[in-house]
């Protein structure tokens, strides 16, 4: 059965079926995170909770899921809203009485000092609006102290927060009516050397600031009369640490973590309202509350990692505050639809792969048919098998390294950590003691920097020789008092010297001091879920006085799991390509290896044998594609005379020189040697210049060895294209440049890929020595393939002749405006791929296994999208409208990294290069050999200087990017971006002004070919 459609009804479907697809990319993009809920979840399961804020309006407002996760609950109870960012830390949060929240979002160096906090804005439903406030700190050492932004407030429509400096505290004011203008509103003199400040509040009302330190002490500042008075209250059972606290009716409410209290100021002392005891119904031991925030008038929210309670102030009275909360009608529409909108794009890519078999199969027939999709099915099935069975043994084969990892670490610590100094802490007085400051020093004894990521301990105290490797493990020293365990020493912007855990399991603390590392692979608390180890201090008496802690945020490694996990994916499904790549390209020269045996004598070769040889030199060629820029710049020293930019461009362009140099030499020698010697004359040059490389001390002779690889390099690659156009009839001509474009494409991609590899596991020596056994099989491939009776004889092959001038050809304002308005700018802002992409790839934090992805993407993009862009375009556009597409769309690309850069960004750009690429350089040759100018002149002869322009362009690609990372990659890019539109609208502008004479025909059998 059939559906006969008319032509318009036609068009309406297809209309229909992209703009349900656009909406629906739109939707499912900006709801992302509806994913992380499945279609038909009651509620979003809170866990783990950090904040709890009741708003003016009713509304409620959670942070949750270890500080990266925002809750938006409505009058009735109702999740409205939830917004995931894992890279935040999300501490605190208010709501203006428009509706918009802030929270503060803290970015921390190694879960101890605070790098950088910002104040981050949020629309009424949730969306993210940006930051309007953002502050950073210098951390030089793990235990660095800086700074917190606290109580969030808003006081005649404007945000106002609490900070402090070294010597001051200081009440902050942004106006949200007036550009987000930061004033400071008051400010008390605070000397912090003297008595750390952790936590601080305004009371806006009387003017006082409220100061909490790391002694436990409470503070209360007049700013007006900067009249201190330390607050005092009775000493319960246990250590008093007061942690958190806030203004409720005018009066201070805090929460003490150490003796379990919540203590009430009304101004003339400090009282105990509720009592944290393991009796208590309220607390269910070893639960700590962290969070204690205003409700109302006469009620706070205190929060902990297990349990969220109201309490009166007045009455004392406790309330549970329901955490099993239902998403809204609203809410749950949102999500349902994100997955339909998902599975319609998944349908819908489902049907365009299977209609585009169905017209491929037609097209190219049974066999060619089978052998793609077959490659695609094979790379599909393997990662899909990768995924499923290698998801849990690689989760748990990283988790145990990373557990040794910090076991090793954390034996290291206590073995060498002055056990005197640990057992000495028995007070938060005990912060500005010296074996307090031993314990900092010896940790924070980091700086020196090496390629070898170990720890190592000497007398100066603990030395790491690589400051990045660990960057995500936290150390802490723990003591135990009264069956409960106390960090020492912790974060210092959070608690003092003594400082509760919630592990406060009798029995692990019984096996701690039993000598026993304890290891806890999925512990959830009030700051998030992590995997840590605890190994016990031992004292010469062979007495455990502690323990040291050393952990890992499970969210950050979860990411970095997962980021393994594409890594081998990716990985796999690029081998299993290369693999079949590979095996084609071996399978077809062991063909051409039979066919040559069975020539007659005299009989030319196969012009198609040129692809295996073709393969072959481009894999070689491109091999160090990926490290050349990168090899340059390792050996690169001062008393080479030039700046390292400059330098590296050199050593990168030489190659191109030569190549360009002696591609035409080999023009003139064909007419002297035979060919099947010029290959192997080219084939030993390049052997020799890539040995030469490899074994580079310096700089001098990199590029002594680059040049001859480009000698052999440019007799290579020009001698074998002169035995296909050499041959005798145009059938053997379109079939041997048809099967060197493949030996080229396959080169390529091998060749990245390859030399990717061998960086990634011998280093970029080993990629020359590489090239040269590579070429060395070209070079008995050569002799094997190749003699005097069967490739073309030069002296046969007569140039036409074109009856024009060089100099009458180029004076030509089209030539003009092809050369240098188009081809020389284009191609040499293809620098950016070939250049800068390794370098910049490499400054952005990616490997070179991932820049080399990056460019296998590339040449997948060009070889298989190329020639479908290429026919459409040329069929319902002129050529130099389509060479003008691919020119705005470079140039833009370069403007768009200027602007935004960021590895999205890079790739982002690349993919658009790779587009913009995919067709220029087939249509580039159409448009300049179909020009009339052109056909007159001869179009091998112009084929030829275009060969000599885009050479002599891309040996600018590196003198105009190293000056473009010299001066500032924004303002260079820019500038780059704009010069090459405006020289694309002089193109333009010269093709426009005689419309009929500009017209050329396409030539078809060559679009078909």
């Amino acid at each position: 059965m059939s559906i006969n459609l008319s032509k318009k009804k036609y068009n309406i479907l297809i209309f229909a079926t992209v703009l349900l697809a656009v909406v629906s990319f739109i939707y499912v993009y900006f709801n992302w995170h509806c994913f992380l809920y499945k279609p038909f979840d009651n509620g979003p399961q809170i866990s783990s909770p950090v904040f709890f804020k009741v708003a003016d309006n009713g509304d409620q407002l959670y942070i949750d899921q270890g500080n990266y996760r925002l809750i938006g609950i409505n009058k009735e109870g109702k999740c409205n809203w939830t917004y995931i960012n894992t890279s935040a830390c999300y501490k605190e949060l208010t709501q203006a009485p428009d509706g918009r929240i802030f929270v503060t979002n803290y970015q921390y160096v190694n879960d101890a000092a605070i790098s950088n906090i910002s104040i981050d804005e949020f629309s009424p439903s949730g969306k993210f609006l940006g930051s309007i406030y953002s502050a950073s700190y210098p951390v030089e050492h793990l235990f660095d102290r800086t700074s917190q932004i606290m109580d969030l407030q808003f006081i005649d429509d404007a945000l106002t927060f609490v900070t402090r400096t070294d010597d001051e505290l200081l009440l902050y004011s942004i106006n949200l009516n007036g550009n987000n203008k930061l004033q400071i509103k008051a400010s008390v003199s605070w000397d912090d050397k003297k008595e750390h400040a952790i936590k601080y509040c305004y009371d806006h009302a009387k003017g006082n600031f409220y100061v909490i330190t790391a002694l436990g002490n409470i503070y209360e500042i007049s700013a007006n009369a900067d009249n201190v008075k330390l607050l005092s209250y009775e000493k319960e059972k246990g250590f008093n640490i007061p942690y958190s606290m806030t203004l409720v009716d005018g009066h201070l409410a805090i929460s003490d973590i150490g003796s379990r209290t919540v203590r009430f100021y009304d101004g003339q002392s400090i009282q105990t309202i509720a009592t944290m005891t393991k009796s208590d119904d309220f607390f269910n031991d070893p639960a700590l509350y962290y969070s204690i925030a205003s409700a109302s008038q006469d009620e706070i929210m205190l929060v902990s990692s297990y349990d969220t309670y109201r309490l009166n102030v007045n009455t004392k009275t406790l309330t549970p505050v329901n955490t099993e909360i239902a998403f809204s009608a609203g809410e749950h529409m949102r999500i349902i639809f994100a997955w339909f909108c998902g599975i319609f794009l998944f349908l819908l890519g489902l049907s365009i792969v299977i209609v585009f078999a169905i017209y491929y199969y037609k097209k190219v027939g049974f066999t060619d048919f089978t052998y793609n999709f077959m490659v695609i099915i094979i790379v599909v099935a393997v990662s899909a098998l990768v995924i499923v069975k290698y998801t849990d043994v690689l989760y748990n084969a990283y988790q145990d390294t990373s557990i040794d990892k910090i076991s090793s670490i954390g034996n290291l610590i206590a073995k060498n950590i002055s056990a005197e100094d640990v057992e000495n802490i028995v007070d938060l007085e005990d912060f500005n003691s010296q074996s307090y400051k031993n314990i900092i020093n010896f940790l924070n004894h980091n700086a020196s920097n090496s390629e070898d990521d170990v720890f190592y301990v000497d007398e100066t105290g603990l030395n790491k020789k690589d400051n990045l490797w660990n960057a995500d493990i936290y150390l802490g020293i723990n003591k135990f008092f009264d069956n409960r365990i106390y960090f020492i020493l912790a974060m210092p912007e959070e608690a003092g010297a003594i400082y509760p855990l919630e592990v406060a399991e009798k029995h692990a603390i019984n096996l701690i001091c039993q000598n026993n590392t304890l290891i806890y692979p999925d512990y959830v608390g009030y700051f998030g879920s992590y995997c840590l180890v605890q190994v016990p201090i031992v004292s010469d008496t062979n007495e455990v006085v502690g323990a040291v802690e050393v952990g890992f945020n499970k969210n950050s490694f979860m990411k970095e799991m997962r980021a393994k996990l594409i890594e081998i994916i990716i990985s796999t499904a690029v081998v299993l390509l290369l693999s079949l790549l590979l095996l084609k390209e071996i399978f077809f020269g062991i063909k051409m290896f039979f066919a040559k045996k069975s020539l007659a004598p005299g009989q030319l070769i196969d012009a198609s044998s040129v692809r295996t040889p073709m393969f072959l030199g481009q894999t070689a060629y491109h091999l160090s594609v990926v490290c050349g820029p990168l090899f340059a710049m390792q050996l690169y020293n001062e008393t080479f005379g030039v700046s390292k930019e400059i330098a590296v461009a050199i050593a990168y362009s030489v190659t191109l020189l030569f190549v360009g140099i002696f591609a035409f030499v080999s023009g003139v020698l064909i007419k002297k040697i035979p060919l099947h010697k010029l290959l192997v004359i080219g084939t030993i040059l390049a052997i020799v210049g890539e040995l030469t490389a490899a074994t580079a001390g310096d700089l001098a002779q990199f590029i002594l060895g680059r040049s001859v690889f480009g000698s052999g390099a440019g007799l290579l690659l020009n001698v074998l294209d002169s035995m296909v156009a050499m041959q005798p009839d145009e059938e053997r001509v379109m079939r041997g440049f048809t099967m060197s474009s493949a030996g080229t494409n396959a080169g390529t991609i091998v060749g990245v890929a390859l030399g990717a590899t061998v960086i990634a596991s011998l280093g970029y020596r080993w990629v020359y020595v590489a090239s040269a056994l590579i070429l060395l099989i070209l070079l008995l491939i050569s002799v094997l393939f190749y003699n005097k009776n069967n490739v073309p004889n030069a002296m046969n092959y007569v140039e036409e002749n074109s009856g024009m001038s060089l100099f009458q050809f180029v004076w030509n304002k089209r030539v003009i405006g092809y050369i240098f308005f188009l081809t020389v700018p284009y191609f040499i802002c293809m620098g950016f791929i070939d250049f800068f992409l390794p370098l910049e790839g490499k400054s952005q934090g990616l490997n070179v296994e991932t820049i080399s992805y990056i460019i296998i993407i590339f040449g997948l993009i060009s070889i298989y999208l190329g020639p479908v862009l290429t026919k459409k375009l040329l069929s319902v556009l002129d050529s130099y409208i389509v060479l003008i597409i691919s020119a705005v769309v470079m140039s833009t690309a370069i403007i768009y990294y200027g602007l935004i850069q960021s590895v999205f960004a890079l790739v982002f750009a690349c993919v658009a290069i790779a587009f913009a690429d995919s067709f220029f350089q087939s249509v580039q040759n159409i448009y300049f050999t179909q020009l009339p100018e052109s056909i007159k002149y001869g179009q091998g002869s112009t084929l030829a200087l275009s060969n000599v322009v885009i050479g002599i362009a891309q040996m600018g690609q590196a003198y105009l990017f190293a000056f473009a990372m010299f001066f500032g990659i924004r303002k260079t890019f820019l500038i780059i971006g704009i010069s090459f539109l405006v020289l694309t609208v002089i193109f333009l502008i010269l093709n426009l002004e005689d419309k009929d004479y500009n017209k050329i025909q396409k030539n078809t059998n060559y679009m078909n070919h």
